[in-house]
């Protein structure tokens, strides 16, 4: 297929080997092609005319007629070969054919084989009971503190790489626990809306003035163009990680 100024164009060419076997007149049915044409918006079906084709017979007589195959090695096709089916007198699956397969075989105590018919359910029931009481808080301040830590986590493995990707996790981090500390969801704030929702969470006054600082410095590093230094990388990142911690424990 190739671009072309009307589009995309190509050809596909089917190729079969025909081996005739007797001589004789035969005609060769074309298979008809049907294609949407987007000029007139509408199927249309396409066919070439019959073939006849006129064989005679070989001077040579052949037993055996050729059937082709790709190619091998050394360029040249070569007949298909059919290999001889050999009977070696065995099953897939081995067959007692002694008398030891007459004796007693070893059982497997009764206690044993009820506790690995058990085994299952006993596994399933513990998985299940361990869910129930391991499962998670759903609410709202428990999935913020979650999200917090998870985008603080990323922001301290892409410390030293891209200052993008580090600022917008650190950015995310300290946004999400705010909500959790308010006991609420959300995604986005002003820093406006930042100080009055740590005032109404009830927050220490200092760690609101101090959570509102760094939420604008954050906002300014990621939408501004200069790149951090590996050394305020880290310091941002130990200042994120107290002020998140300082909000959800």
């Amino acid at each position: 297929m190739k671009l072309g100024p009307d589009g995309y164009a190509g050809k596909k060419v089917f190729k079969t080997a025909l081996v005739p076997i007797k001589d004789g007149i035969y005609k060769l049915e074309v298979t008809p092609m049907v294609y949407f044409d987007p000029n007139r918006k509408t199927y249309r079906r396409m066919a070439a005319s019959a073939l006849s084709i006129t064989v005679h017979k070989s001077a040579t007589p052949i037993e055996t007629p050729m059937v082709f195959s790709a190619q091998n090695p050394e360029g040249t096709t070569s007949p298909l070969q059919k290999e001889k089916v050999d009977f070696t007198g065995h099953d897939i699956l081995s067959i007692k054919t002694g008398l030891d397969a007459l004796s007693n075989q070893t059982l497997i105590p009764t206690a044993w084989f009820l506790g690995i018919l058990a085994a299952p359910g006993i596994v399933f029931l513990a998985v299940f009971g361990l869910l129930g009481i391991v499962k998670k808080d759903t609410s709202p301040g428990a999935v913020m503190t979650r999200r917090a830590q998870t985008a603080l986590n990323t922001a301290i493995h892409a410390t030293g790489s891209d200052s993008a990707d580090l600022l917008s996790n650190l950015y995310r981090a300290l946004l999400y626990a705010v909500f959790a500390k308010a006991g609420t969801l959300g995604e986005s704030l002003t820093r406006g809306e930042l100080e009055a929702l740590l005032n109404r969470a009830g927050a220490d006054p200092e760690m609101s003035a101090g959570v509102s600082a760094l939420f604008g410095r954050l906002e300014s590093a990621l939408f501004g163009k200069s790149a951090l230094s590996r050394e305020e990388q880290k310091a941002l990142v130990a200042e994120t990680g107290r002020r998140v911690k300082g909000l959800v424990q």
